[in-house]
């Protein structure tokens, strides 16, 4: 007999990130193995052989089991509404298999309950069981543009319940309402809006996004700049959970450009250039922010993947930013200066006429021969 000691309880949702600790003991001892089929999404995705620590225990930790394999997804336009967002979480099914080690024969199996594992590229503190929670991060009030784009991720735990969600002024006036009728399930939504698409009045100093199921909410506030000495500028990351979200700073931007000869020596002593590389390196201040907003420069920082929006088109970043200011006590306002760098000469795929036949034949010389 198979006995599960530790395992995520049925349909829990695991961080893929953090540690989840799997143990199992058999009644059988010496000259027995363990193998598991690890289904995702009800497709095999592996076998593995699970060793024992002692005769008739094993234990494996399934950390980034699937971390390899989850994709972000970047939409450079989005479409104002509530989105279900499943390419980020995924369904996990275990059937552990009991060998004779001695002639390779299954000898019993256990179905080991189903469970969920969300994509996180940094170990956090998760708890499934909660009504409904952001997954952008611990930043309490974000400067908004009044043309910029909301984005915000969450996860929902609903029990026969409504979820809502508004996005409502500092005057108390619903710009936007959706919902989703009663359901019992976990899920994750995206919630998408364009400031462009509406109109807002100069006076509105904020906007709340409010989040409710049930008789539970959560909240996130957006404060419009009131001036700027620079324009507005707006970066796009993707989150700890890999959802893509938006960020607005008013600081001031510097692009350097680095230059990068590469040269050999010839026969003659004299130098000869082979290749020349460029590469920007962008500055972006942070502009003025409160003690409560500046949670989003560490989110940027530690973004594997970020984006730009300059000069018409998103552009790719790296960050190059080393160290940025926690806290500082007795300061209420905070400035940084954050670090990129962006490969210049990349490669560029040639735009290939689409009269290829013509002039192929043009200029083969029996072409002249019949025409």
């Amino acid at each position: 007999m198979i006995q599960i000691d530790k395992f995520p309880a049925e349909n829990k949702v695991c961080l893929d990130g953090n540690s989840t600790i799997v143990s199992i003991t058999s009644s059988n001892g010496l000259g027995f193995y363990f193998r598991a089929k690890i289904y995702i999404n009800d497709e095999l995705f592996d076998e593995q052989s699970w060793s024992r620590k002692n005769d008739k225990t094993a234990e494996k930790d399934l950390k980034k089991l699937y971390h390899a394999y989850f994709e972000t997804v970047f939409k450079s336009n989005i479409i104002n509404g509530l989105e279900q967002q499943n390419h980020l979480l995924k369904k996990v099914s275990i059937i552990v298999e009991e060998y004779n080690l001695a002639n390779d024969i299954l000898v019993q199996s256990l179905n080991l309950p189903q469970f969920y594992l969300m994509y996180n590229v940094k170990p956090v503190l998760f708890d499934d069981t909660i009504k409904v929670q952001l997954l952008d991060g611990r930043s309490e009030l974000l400067q908004i543009s009044s043309k910029g784009k909301i984005a915000v991720p969450f996860m929902v735990n609903a029990l026969n319940e409504t979820l809502t969600v508004e996005l409502i002024d500092n005057y108390g006036n619903v710009i936007n309402s959706l919902g989703k009728s009663n359901f019992s399930d976990k899920r994750v939504y995206q919630y998408f809006f364009d400031l462009a698409t509406v109109s807002i009045p100069e006076s509105t100093l904020y906007l709340t996004l409010k989040i409710s199921v049930g008789n539970t909410f959560v909240a996130k506030n957006f404060r419009f700049f009131n001036s700027s000495q620079y324009s507005i500028k707006e970066i796009v990351f993707a989150n700890n959970f890999g959802y893509w979200v938006y960020a607005y700073l008013d600081g001031k931007l510097t692009i350097e450009n680095n230059i990068d000869t590469k040269t050999y020596e010839q026969n003659d002593g004299f130098e000869k250039v082979y290749e020349i590389n460029e590469k920007e390196t962008y500055t972006l201040n942070s502009g003025t922010l409160l003690l409560s907003e500046k949670n989003i420069l560490n989110q940027i920082c530690t973004a594997i993947e970020a984006k730009i929006y300059w000069q018409t088109k998103y552009i790719s970043l790296v960050n190059a930013t080393k160290k940025i200011n926690t806290y500082n006590e007795r300061e209420y306002l905070y400035s940084e200066n954050l670090s990129f760098s962006v490969r210049e000469n990349t490669d560029i795929d040639n735009q290939l006429s689409t009269r290829k036949a013509y002039y192929s034949n043009k200029y083969n010389p029996s072409y002249y021969k019949t025409n």
